[in-house]
């Protein structure tokens, strides 16, 4: 839009100039989901990589390579531009939840979108094992195996906690990946006693607990 600015002195000289009103879009970006890890080590801390954000940060925009992406700890630092996160790909979390600010800087015109979002640690599934089965060698005498009830350890393991799943594994690598589940009752086919793999997954956080039940 023109502006037309008329400069007037006291003799009634004057001078007509024109300056024009532009307004630029800003980055059209949309507030990213917040990002949840496990807290694997119980340490309330964990590295995140903030960057996973981006892609849904970005999705409206076609051109991404002319804009710049900075992360903040701060809203301040965020309006200000000072003290960008030096390393958002491997981020340790200061607080439990966190806000983190992203600011997205469109490279042709200086406009800028400022987004938050939060960075969190969800508990690991609470356990209580080592749990153990025992059952009498009275199928076929002498070869030490028998069918066991493996669901019978657990509410023992959970404490009764239903929003925890707990399936049943040969291997640790199985447990951990969640493949190849035992069916039970099971038979103790690898020995006697015969240590049982536990994964326990917290329906609610998605948290993961691997360990091992030595049943038999």
């Amino acid at each position: 839009q023109p502006i037309y600015i008329r400069v007037e002195n006291e003799n009634g000289c004057y001078s007509v100039v024109v300056i024009t009103l532009i307004v630029y879009d800003s980055p059209q970006t949309v507030e990213p989901d917040d990002l949840i890890l496990c807290d694997e080590l119980a340490t309330n801390t964990a590295v995140f990589d903030l960057t996973l954000v981006e892609p849904q940060l970005m999705q409206l925009i076609t051109n991404p390579e002319d804009f710049s992406i900075a992360y903040y700890e701060t809203e301040a630092n965020a309006q200000a531009g000072t003290f960008p996160i030096a390393n958002p790909t491997a981020y340790v979390n200061l607080t439990n939840p966190q806000t983190i600010w992203v600011v997205v800087t469109d490279l042709e015109n200086a406009c800028r979108s400022i987004e938050s979002f939060q960075i969190m640690l969800n508990e690991l599934p609470e356990l209580t094992y080592p749990v153990e089965l025992h059952l009498c060698d009275v199928n076929n005498p002498g070869d030490m195996m028998e069918a066991f009830n493996l669901e019978l350890a657990t509410p023992l393991i959970t404490g009764g906690n239903t929003s925890i799943v707990v399936t049943y594994h040969q291997t640790q690598a199985e447990a951990e990946s969640g493949i190849n589940p035992l069916e039970s009752p099971y038979t103790n086919v690898l020995g006697n006693p015969q240590p049982v793999w536990i994964r326990a997954v917290d329906t609610t956080t998605g948290c993961v607990v691997a360990g091992t039940d030595p049943s038999g």
